[in-house]
Order: structure tokens, then sequence, then C-alpha cells
């Protein structure tokens, strides 16, 4: 890459010119430039095209605030078509810091796509860096429909095999005659900055496939079947762990099954799989970061429009002449679906189930806009007017076409739809204020909003439009808008009535009459909840067991009057020490109430019971008691000897720091909270215990503990504060972790329980 500064200044903007100079590109495909700027895209290949000029080359001017500091790559318009270099190795990421006006030109000897590998397939450290951790290997695959054991073999002569890219794109899927399962192989050439570096494995595909790595089965996405009937497709989007060995020549076969590719194919989808190769932390932060963000958008933007659809839903029941509110509930209705369909699709682990929610998101996306339409009728019209039925007949055919034709491309019609719905809401809006109608203008406000923000939405998902701030997720913000202008006409015809309250002094000494009633009530309800809360600190162990073999320190600090965290032990007659610490839903009395009621379980049920017969035996115990939206999360362990036997039910990780090599583990057994099901198959987890190995336990409130600024603490930073202290004794590790509480919330008072168990191995 060549630099040439010029000396022209436009104050404190400057101009970049990218100049590309490709040695060859496929016929009518564009080059695109993408970075970590708004204006190169947000790192989305397809986002900042160039433009073609006469000498072949490819350019565009953006122009970059004096200091500002961008990365960039070179693509034509996706991470498979990359530039790379004269080996094929991808380019690390091009950094330049705009000080003036500057003009790059960018020499592009290949492509990814285009250049001919070899028959191998190389992989570096670097050129996963290169690739910001993630390596996708769809070419140069050797494939052989049929299926045979040996093709497994690291030394199986494949060189009669056809070359193919594993998605089996239109083209190649047409003269594939798939005949339903196959096997696929990669020879690797592995540099020696990936032996034994750990990585993880990734499969997206609508099939089923096992994978192979120099010849021995490395994991099972599904089950690969020969016929329709035995095959489970599988979609899993958690990190795979796994090593290369230390030598260079490497083979990655994939038995792979696949008996609708037809039906995936017509629909506009991939048959084949993708299988991606990424650095292994960075996919469990990434991980875990998508499902806290899914999980909490899904929550705040399907709750809030069903308790919005509750709340007209009772209006209409009390009111039945207000037609408005019935159909503003099914149309919050509909975008509580459009929310969770949306959100929910990151969990998906079938093809096919996935396919079902885009379904549903089509659906509710037009029940919302026919009922929203309802609504703003209602509130111009006596009666629904005609046109209201051109929009229903418009509705059912983009559903019916969806569903009987999944492959047609509808979009841009119903783009079109979508616009017409947004000028008829305009239109009502003109003539709600032209007859002086205040409610249904601010009404139709709302609608244009949400209208507003569904297009744009769709216009991001479509590469259409850049998102602002890299916020890729728009649309909520017009139900939230929505939300708030029919809270503020529910507000106005509240203050209609409360106009009609004529005796000002009358109520005002029922207030004050309440007033006191609710002094007296909370004075009455303070004193129960602090002998709650002595009946509960009476509950927890007055003293830790003394055991020969353990050191331990406890630590908990309660929320409310009446906490939900709890903590036991039990030393048998054969040393077996048993250690349980627990969470209940909530605070306050009802939390109190299970910690009870699992405090009786744990000291009265056999001390000799499997863990997993211990927790399913509390949950019908607790599920019978029909305790309703009340569980109990609960880890517990049993420490023999220099053995320990852990067993989860929906707590957080246990850190686990090992001694004789320094490293911070975590035990991470997933289940469901006790009292949420009859029975379920608990994991559990034995391990080898060495002098010195220490283990933290705790509730959920210190790693979701928020300061000030409302920023979570989180697991990361309580990892690495555990970490400074884990070779000291238990007691200084809690209060190295208290003192880190009490520095990170500052003046803000505590939001949940938390409780600290450390166990250390003499």
């Amino acid at each position: 890459m060549i630099a040439i500064a010029a000396a022209s200044l436009h104050g404190a903007n400057y101009r970049l010119i990218i100049k590309v100079i490709p040695d060859t590109i496929p016929p009518r495909e564009k080059v695109f430039i993408t970075g970590d700027h708004d204006k190169l895209g947000n790192w989305d290949p397809n986002e900042v095209p160039l433009h073609k000029q006469k000498d072949g080359t490819w350019q565009r001017t953006i122009r970059f605030k004096q200091g500002t500091l961008i990365e960039y790559k070179i693509t034509r318009g996706s991470w498979h078509t990359e530039r790379v270099d004269s080996t094929g190795l991808e380019f690390a990421n091009e950094k330049l810091k705009i000080n003036k006006d500057t003009t790059i030109a960018i020499s592009v000897y290949d492509w990814r796509d285009t250049f001919r590998r070899k028959g191998i397939t190389k992989l570096s450290k670097k050129r996963l860096q290169n690739k910001a951790g993630v390596i996708e290997l769809y070419d140069g695959w050797k494939y052989h429909p049929g299926d045979d054991a040996d093709w497994a073999k690291p030394d199986f002569a494949d060189e009669k095999w056809i070359s193919i890219d594993s998605r089996m794109l239109e083209d190649t899927y047409k003269k594939l005659n798939w005949p339903g399962i196959g096997w696929f192989r990669l020879h690797l050439e592995i540099d020696s900055t990936l032996w034994q570096h750990p990585l993880s494995l990734t499969m997206n595909q609508p099939g089923a496939s096992e994978v192979y790595l120099n010849g021995y089965l490395v994991y099972r996405f599904g089950q690969v079947a020969k016929n329709s009937k035995d095959e489970i497709a599988l979609i899993d989007q958690n990190p795979k762990p796994f090593l290369f060995a230390n030598k260079t020549r490497q083979v990655l076969a994939v038995r792979y099954s696949n008996h609708s590719a037809n039906y995936i194919n017509e629909i506009g989808g991939n048959p084949g799989f993708l299988c991606r190769i990424i650095n292994l932390n960075q996919h469990i932060e990434g991980r875990a970061q998508e499902i806290r963000l899914f999980t909490t958008y899904q929550m705040i933007f399907t709750i809030i429009p069903i308790v919005l659809s509750f709340l007209h839903f009772m209006l209409f029941l009390f009111n039945p002449r207000a037609r408005e509110n019935i159909y503003y509930a099914f149309c919050m209705l509909g975008f509580a679906g459009l929310s969770f369909g949306i959100f929910q699709l990151p969990f998906t682990t079938d093809f096919y189930e996935s396919i079902w929610y885009n379904y549903t998101v089509f659906i509710s996306i037009n029940t919302a806009l026919l009922f929203g339409l309802l609504t703003a009728y209602t509130n111009s019209y006596e009666h629904i007017p005609k046109q209201f039925y051109l929009f229903l007949a418009g509705a059912i055919i983009f559903i019916g076409l969806a569903l009987t034709f999944p492959g047609m491309q509808i979009f841009n019609y119903f783009m079109v739809f979508l616009i017409i719905s947004a000028l008829e809401l305009l239109r009502l809006i003109f003539k709600s204020t032209m007859h002086g109608q205040i409610s249904s203008w601010l009404t139709g406000i709302g609608f244009i909003l949400l209208m507003i923000s569904i297009g744009y939405q769709i216009l991001i998902d479509t590469d259409v439009v850049d998102p602002i701030g890299g916020n890729n997720i728009v649309y909520v913000y017009g139900v939230l808008a929505l939300s708030i202008v029919m809270s503020i006409n529910l507000a106005r015809d509240f203050a209609k009535m409360d106009e009609k309250i004529t005796d000002q002094q009358r109520e005002a000494r029922e207030r004050e009459i309440e007033k006191r009633l609710l002094q007296v009530d909370n004075r009455r309800k303070s004193q129960e909840l602090e002998e709650a809360r002595q009946l509960q600190l009476a509950l927890l162990p007055d003293k830790l067991p003394d055991v020969p073999s353990v050191e331990m320190a406890v630590s908990m600090r309660t929320a409310t009057e009446v906490g939900g965290d709890y903590y036991d032990f039990h030393v048998a007659g054969d040393g077996t020490l048993s250690v349980a610490i627990g969470d209940a839903t909530g605070h306050g009395m009802k939390a109190g109430n299970m910690v009870i009621a699992i405090k009786s379980l744990f000291s009265t049920l056999p001390k000799d019971l499997p863990v997993v017969d211990f927790f399913n035996r509390c949950s019908r115990i607790i599920k019978g008691m029909n305790l309703k939206q009340l569980y109990m999360c609960l880890s517990l362990l049993r420490i023999r000897n220099q053995n320990m036997m852990v067993s989860s039910a929906g707590m957080p990780p246990i850190l686990h720091y090992r001694s004789n090599d320094g490293y911070i583990g975590e035990i991470v057994l997933k289940g469901l909270p006790l009292g949420a099901v009859n029975s379920f198959e608990y994991q559990e987890r034995q391990i080898t215990l060495s002098s010195g190995d220490t283990f933290l336990l705790m509730t959920d409130g210190l790693p979701e503990l928020f300061n000030e600024r409302d920023e979570i603490l989180d697991y990361p930073a309580l990892r690495t504060a555990f970490e400074e202290v884990a070779g000291k004794t238990p007691h200084e590790i809690v209060s190295h972790l208290n003192a880190l509480a009490d520095q990170w919330r500052g003046r803000r008072a505590l939001g949940d329980d938390m409780t600290l168990l450390v166990l250390k191995i003499k």
C-alpha cells in the first residue's frame, strides 16, 4: 500500500481518497471498503462500495474529522471475498490516522474466493488474527456421495473426489445430484503457532453432521442418518472447544446428511454447511454477550407490549363501547410476537424452527399493522371505513404468499404496502387535526413513529442504510414511542374523569385517612419483616464446621430485611463435607419462606442421598407447595478425602483456582432451578482435589451488582479480582471481594442479596 499526502486543508475535516487497483475481478461484481467507523460500515463488508473508474480502478472519497484513527479492509462485499496476498493469506486490518488530506492506493493481487490454494488450506495464528479471530472453511473441500467410515481416516486417498464449496451454493447444488448423505474432507496445513491453541468449532448447517479430526470423532451436531426419518438436524451456536495436534498435515472430515436439501434450496437457503474455526475465548465471550443482550431485549420489548395489551383489554371489558382499546390490545400482541420472534432466533437449534420464527415475525407485523389501523380508524370514524378491507386483503395476500411460496421475493412489494399504510395514517392525522380530535392526532403520531422505525429497521437489515451509532435494532424504539403516546392518551382520559370530581375537601380528607392507615400498616409490616429476618438468620449456621482438610469463609448481605440467599453445611460420620449455597427468586418475605423450606429439606432428607435425587426430591416437594413463580437455585458440593462431587440447579459458575498451575477455571453446570419441574437430569462433575485448590461459590448478587452509572460488574471483572487473591486465605478472599463490591456500587444500595462462600483445600 502506498500513501500519498496532499497539502490542501479543509478546516477540521479531511478527505480520504481510497483507490483500489485489482489485478482481476469477477464480472458484474464491485469492490467495497469496510472498517471500524460508521462511514466505513462498522465492519459490514457490504455497506460502503467503491466506484469503478474508466482506468479500471475503484475509488471513493470519504471525509473524516482530524485525528480520526480508522481500521479497514478491502472486500468484494463479503468476508468470503476479502483481499489476500500472494500466498492466499488474508491481510491484517490496515490502520490510518487522518491528520491531512490523504490518498491511499491499494493493489489487490487476488481475492480469497478466487485464490487457488493447490488442494490444501493453510491455518496459522497470524491468519486467525488477520481474520479477527474467525476463519470460515468453505472452499477446498473434497466431496464424495454415500457413506463409508473409512473416509474419516487421515491417510485415505481422496484425489479422485471432486472439489466443492461445502455450502453447496445454488449453482453447485444443481449439478451435484445430492443423495441426502455424503462425506467432505479438507486437507489442512497447520502452523506450529496453532498447535494445542484453544479453539472453537462451529457448524452453520440446516442438516446434521459428524466432525472428525485426523480420524477421531470431535463433535456430533445432531444425528446423521441415511434417511429423513432418523435424521435429527441441529444448529448449535455455543462454543465447542478443540485442539490441533502437534503436526503440520492434518485432515478434517465431515460426515453430513441433509434430506431436506431440495426444500432448502427452493426457499433460497444453502443446503450445505459452513465450518468456522474461532478463537475459543473470543467465542465464549461473544456468545455470552449475545445471549445477555438478546435475552434483555426479548424480555423488555416483549413484556411491555403484553402489559399494555392486558391493560387495554381490561379497559375494554370495563367499557366495551371503547372499541379502540380491544384493537390496541391486539396491536400490542402483534408487536409482542414480533419482538419475541426476532430475539428468539439466536437461541434456535433447528433450521425449520428458525423458519417458523420468521413466519411468526411476518404474521406479527401484519397483525400489528391491521389492528393499529383499526385503532386509528375508531378514533376518526363512527364505523370502519371500506378502505380498511383493502389493507386487510393485502395483509392476507402477503401472509399467504409467504407461507405458500417461502422462496418468493416479496420484500419490495411488502415495503410498498408499509409505505401506503404510513400514508394512510398521515391522512388520518390530518383529518383528526382538522376536526380538533387531539386524542386521534396523538395516536396517529405514535403509529407514524412506529412505522418509520420499522421501515428503518428493514432498510438496515437489507443493507440499504447504515445504523446510527452502530445500533442494529431500532424498531423496538418505535414500539416504545407508540406506548408512550398511548399512555399520554390514557393519562388525558383519566384527567378528564378527574375533572368531574367536585368534592375536593372530602377527597383530601380521604387521602389523609388513607395515608395514616398506610403508615400504621407499614410499621406493622416492618415489624413482621424484622421478625422474619431474625428467623431466617437463625436458620443459617451459627458457625462454620471444623473440617481438618478444608478451610472456609462465608459472607452474606441481604438487599431487604428478608433475603433470598442461603448457605448450609453438614459433616457426616465418615468425614464427608456437604456444602450448599442457594438463591431464591426475588427477595423479601416470599424468598425468606423458600429459604425456610430448603433449610428444612437439607436438614431432614438423608445425607447419603445422591445429589441428583436430592435435587429432584426437593423440586417435587417445592412444586407441591404451589408457590407459583417461586423457585430455588442451589449448588451442592460433597467433599470426601481428595474428591469433590458438585452439581448445580441454576446457580452461577463456580470459580476454581488450581494451585498446581495457577489456572482459574469455571465449573459451569446447567440445570433448572428447584421447583420448576418435577424431574430433571441434573449434571454432576467429579473433581480430584489438590492441596491449595480454592473454590469460589456465589449467588448472582455480586456479578450482577450495578454502580451509580448503571454499569454492571459482571463475571470477567469478578474473575480478575478472584485471580488477584486466589492464593490467599478464604477470609482474605471474601474481604477482598466485599471491598470490591463496596467500591463498585458506591452509594448505590444493594439491588439483590449477595452471598460469597470460599473453600480452600489444605
